[in-house]
């Protein structure tokens, strides 16, 4: 868009799906020590996409104002900007499957020695699914049944267990889940109007 602005010819092709704005890495010792400081910073991360998505005015007046390191936006381009965002960002976090693969393609085509990992084990999603089984995400966008939800397994939240690595099993149920969404914004997620 500034490339645009500047006079120079800009070409449209859809981007990949990648891992955008909402990876966050901490070390395990850390996130078993202080649970509450990571359901806290979660619910943090959950309530600024909730704003930005079901707030859009706000949230361009907000572009216009803060986004100023490549130069001052302007209407069009902050619109254009928050209309692009609103779309990429996940209400519930999960990273999308199809991001995570163009991901680890990429570190593999960087580093053969990345074909060594599962690109799941690099994943700890069970915060973000106690949050999404206590309803905490549909309820900020007033969603129907909003409340706790059997996802059809046995799990404990109580931190008196191991974190190990997910599984082929996890990574088959996540994807089975749907916990990874589409890029697409459903229904209930839209700018209010």
């Amino acid at each position: 868009m500034f490339a645009k602005a500047a006079g120079l010819k800009v070409i449209d092709i859809e981007p990949l799906p990648m891992i955008q704005f909402t990876t966050v890495s901490s070390s395990l010792g850390f996130v078993e020590k202080h649970p509450d400081i990571v359901e806290r910073f979660l619910k943090g991360m959950i309530e600024g996409i909730h704003y930005f998505k079901t707030r859009p005015e706000e949230t361009i007046q907000i572009l216009l104002q803060r986004s100023t390191k490549r130069g001052q936006m302007n209407i069009e381009q902050a619109t254009i900007t928050y209309q692009s965002l609103a779309g990429i960002l996940e209400p519930k976090l999960y990273p999308k499957m199809q991001a995570i693969a163009n991901v680890y393609e990429e570190a593999v085509r960087q580093d053969k020695d990345a074909k060594k990992v599962n690109p799941m084990e690099l994943w700890d999603l069970h915060h973000l699914r106690r949050l999404d089984d206590r309803g905490f995400v549909d309820k900020l966008y007033g969603r129907r049944n909003a409340t706790s939800r059997d996802h059809g397994r046995e799990h404990s939240h109580d931190h008196g267990h191991a974190h190990v690595a997910p599984s082929k099993e996890f990574e088959n149920r996540v994807t089975a889940s749907a916990a990874v969404g589409s890029l697409e914004c459903d229904a209930d997620c839209a700018p209010e109007h």
